[in-house]
């Protein structure tokens, strides 16, 4: 994994950290997967 895809990842964990700090819900996972394969992939 390479360095910048590890500072990605810990960069998002940390926005998700500070939104779930201030009252904002996570996104749900079967959603955001659902919508990226219909983006990506089609039906």
């Amino acid at each position: 994994m390479s360095i910048s895809l590890l500072l990605l990842m810990y960069t998002r964990i940390a926005e998700a950290e500070s939104q779930t700090a201030q009252g904002i819900p996570l996104l749900d996972g079967e959603e955001v997967f659902k919508n990226l394969r219909v983006k990506y992939v089609g039906k």
